[in-house]
C-alpha cells in the first residue's frame, strides 16, 4: 500500500530521500517499497539518481509519480593505460541527489538496502531531540547488516570515534557548509569516509541513531563478480591512499564497529530471497562456515 505521506505537494517536504543506481531494478524496486511503506507521518520525497540503466529502470522510474528522477549516464570509459574508469566519480553522482534535496534532512541509502518499519519517523526523531539542545549534528548513521551472512547490525566508526554514515541521515546545511562531497579526489572508495571527516571536523557531529534498522544485501564475492567485470583495483588503492594521506588511516581495514543484536518482527530481509536468491544462498553458506570455526575473519577493534 502506498504510504501517504508520499506524495507531490509543493511545500518544502520533511525529508529527502537519495540514492543512486544502475541496472538494479528489481532490487530498487523493493527499496522504494519499504520507503513509501515505512510509516512516515510526514512528507517525503524520493530522488533516484541514475546512472543510464538498460534493464528498465528508467522506464519504472519514468511512471513513478512520487519519484524525482535524475539520468546521468555513468558508463565506463578506458584510459590510455587500458583501465576502465567510471565517466564520473561517486561524489559527482551523488551530489546530484544532495543537492535537488528540498527538506532539512536528506537520508542516504542505497538501492540494495531496505528500511526495517519505522526508521525514517524513529531517526528524523532522534536527530531532532539532539539538536533542540542547541547541538550541531551533521547526520545519524543507520545500523545495518550485509544479509544474510550477518547476524548482527553495526554502524561502523572511524578512529577517535567518529560515526561512519554508511546509509542514514545527513544535515543539508551541514552538507552545504562542507561543500558537498569530494567530486574530484576520489573515484569511489572512501569518500563517504571523507564526507563524514569532514562534517565533524567542521563542528557537524554524526551520532549513531539507535532503534534504527535496514537490511542490506551482501554483495557477492569478488571471484564471482570478476565473471562479469574485473574490478579497477588500481582505483581502489589510490582512493584508499589518498584518504591516508588526508587523514592519517585507512578508510576501511582499522575502523571498529559497534554491534547491535536485533530481530526484525516484520521479517524484512526476507524479500532478498525472492529477488536474489543466489546471493542469499552464497551468504547463508558463508554465515555457516564462520560459525563453525572453518573461517575466522579479522574481529581486531571489533567491539
Amino acid at each position: 500500500m502506498l504510504n501517504m505521506s508520499v506524495s507531490t505537494v509543493t511545500r518544502r517536504p520533511d525529508v529527502s530521500i537519495v540514492m543512486g543506481t544502475l541496472n538494479r531494478r528489481c532490487l530498487l524496486r523493493r527499496t522504494i517499497q519499504t520507503i513509501r511503506e515505512n510509516g512516515f507521518a510526514g512528507t517525503i520525497e524520493i530522488i533516484v539518481v541514475d546512472g543510464g540503466s538498460t534493464d528498465g529502470t528508467c522506464d519504472w522510474l519514468a511512471r513513478q509519480r512520487d519519484i524525482l528522477s535524475i539520468v546521468q549516464p555513468n558508463y565506463k570509459t578506458r584510459l590510455p593505460n587500458g583501465q576502465l574508469q567510471r565517466a564520473h566519480t561517486w561524489g559527482e553522482f551523488i551530489n546530484l541527489g544532495f543537492r535537488a534535496a528540498a527538506a532539512p534532512w536528506v537520508l542516504m541509502l542505497s538501492d540494495d538496502l531496505l528500511l526495517c518499519p519505522g526508521v525514517i519517523d524513529s531517526g528524523l526523531s532522534a536527530i531532532q531531540r539532539s539538536t533542540a539542545g542547541g547541538e550541531r549534528i551533521g547526520g545519524g548513521a543507520l545500523f545495518y547488516r550485509e544479509y544474510p551472512r550477518d547476524e548482527s547490525y553495526h554502524v561502523k566508526l572511524l578512529p577517535g570515534g567518529i560515526v561512519h554514515i554508511n546509509h542514514g541521515f545527513f544535515n543539508k546545511a551541514g552538507l552545504e557548509a562542507v561543500g558537498y562531497a569530494d567530486q574530484e579526489a576520489f573515484e569511489f572508495y572512501g569518500a563517504d569516509g571523507d564526507l563524514t571527516m569532514r562534517l565533524n571536523t567542521a563542528g557537524w557531529r554524526t551520532i549513531a541513531l539507535e532503534g534504527c534498522y535496514a537490511e542490506h544485501l551482501q554483495h557477492r564475492t569478488r571471484a564471482w563478480a570478476e565473471l562479469r567485470e574485473r574490478p579497477n583495483q588500481s582505483s581502489v588503492d589510490a582512493d584508499m591512499a589518498l584518504f591516508y594521506e588526508r587523514w592519517g588511516f585507512y578508510a576501511s581495514g582499522e575502523e571498529t564497529f559497534e554491534i547491535r543484536r536485533w530481530s526484525d518482527p516484520e521479517k524484512t530481509a526476507h524479500m532478498f530471497w525472492r529477488i536474489s536468491p543466489l546471493t542469499c544462498v552464497e551468504g547463508v553458506l558463508k554465515r555457516l562456515i564462520v560459525n563453525a570455526g572453518w573461517y575466522q575473519p579479522d574481529c581486531s577493534g571489533v567491539r
